[in-house]
């Protein structure tokens, strides 16, 4: 993994970034991340070995005792959980967190509320018990203040922290239109 390496859409460039910090020093800063941000789950997880993987179709570890699916976006999803929609059966995990006895697939967006498609299709991926976990990057950039707050990093650490912290404003709303007003539209195709 190289922090640097541009990933062809935005989605997959944060992604890249973050799991790179969360990865540096033999993934030192995987276990306060996950500690912070799923409290309860992670008293159960043996961390050891922790390994951070970017963009992996299968799991890249054998099957855990412990094994999740946290999905982030700005907003909650619009969809109800039991929405039977078609599955996206191309789509690829944005990022796995792996310790000695769980198995994280993440799935994250940027913009809007999650895909419930490749929520459902990822759900293939993991154990048939595995828990769905639906977080808003407030949760992810409150994980992230609380590393620096308790002086779990150096400060290169730090520093990547707070970069990625302010680009992480931008993560809220769809994209915007490309400004062309319906009229000129309308006039063009007629």
């Amino acid at each position: 993994m190289n922090i640097f390496k541009y990933q062809g859409q935005e989605e997959d460039h944060y992604t890249n970034i973050l799991m790179n910090i969360l990865s540096m020093n033999h993934c030192k800063l995987a276990k306060p991340f996950l500690q912070y941000l799923i409290p309860n789950e992670s008293k159960h997880f043996i961390f050891n070995k922790e390994n951070v993987y970017i963009r992996k179709r299968y799991r890249p570890d054998k099957e855990k005792d412990i094994e999740l699916i946290i999905g982030v976006a700005p907003y909650q999803k619009a969809l109800s959980e039991k929405n039977t929609l078609e599955e996206n059966i191309n789509s690829i995990p944005d990022a796995w967190i792996c310790g000695e006895n769980f198995n994280i697939l993440f799935e994250f967006k940027i913009r809007g509320v999650l895909d419930e498609a490749q929520i459902s299709a990822h759900q293939k991926l993991v154990s048939a018990n595995s828990k769905i976990i639906r977080l808003r990057w407030h949760d992810v950039k409150s994980a992230l203040y609380e590393i620096i707050t308790n002086g779990e990093c150096t400060d290169t650490d730090k520093f990547l922290i707070h970069q990625f912290l302010e680009v992480s404003n931008l993560f809220k709303q769809k994209r915007k239109s490309s400004g062309i007003m319906f009229e000129t539209i309308r006039h063009s195709i007629l």
